[in-house]
């Protein structure tokens, strides 16, 4: 058990000094300059250095450019993003995205927000799914209520992607059937 955590202390370690390194040489913006520069609990790490470093740029861009192209976003998709955005600054901040355990990600109340949308979350949950959010899968599990290995006997997940794409599989074979329709996308 010593040996895991050194290893967790020595990336934490690699990961401010890339931090730290990246940002030696960068001038503040005005803008940050004006507010103190204060640092925030989110981690600001150099593209690729972790998997999620991305994620909220990414978001962001998503909705720039949905309400650029003057394409009117139903309050359900709003409502969803708002809180998978709140999902993404929890799992971004960096005592969060250093750890390999998931329930770091998942038993936390930014989740179960999601959770509580129910059924008429499921289209966007399974978007997320498909671009390789699976750590989605619990909540789709959870709304739904299905058993993997039930529906599919001869699942034998080795991996959660392996296990998104079975809910993918499960859901384009059912989300047109009554009792999802009304998780249409809106």
């Amino acid at each position: 058990m010593r040996r895991k955590s050194f290893i967790k202390f020595c990336f934490m370690l690699f990961v401010l000094s890339s931090c730290s390194s990246q940002r030696g040489g960068e001038k503040e913006s005005s803008s940050e300059a004006g507010a103190g520069a204060q640092h925030s609990k989110e981690a600001k790490l150099p593209k690729g250095q972790l998997i999620r470093g991305q994620a909220l740029k990414e978001i962001e861009a998503e909705h720039k450019a949905a309400f650029e192209s003057g394409e009117e976003a139903s309050p359900l998709k709003k409502e969803f993003y708002e809180k998978y955005r709140a999902w993404q600054k929890h799992c971004n901040r960096l005592e969060i995205a250093i750890q390999s355990n998931s329930s770091y990600y998942i038993n936390v109340p930014e989740y179960d927000a999601l959770i509580a949308m129910g059924k008429p979350a499921l289209p966007f949950l399974m978007e997320k799914l498909g671009a390789g959010e699976f750590f989605l899968n619990k909540a789709v599990e959870k709304i739904t209520g299905i058993d993997l290995k039930a529906w599919k006997p001869d699942f034998r997940p080795v991996s959660e992607q392996d296990t998104s794409k079975v809910w993918l599989e499960w859901w384009e074979e059912n989300k047109d059937k009554p009792e999802w329709k009304t998780a249409s996308a809106g």
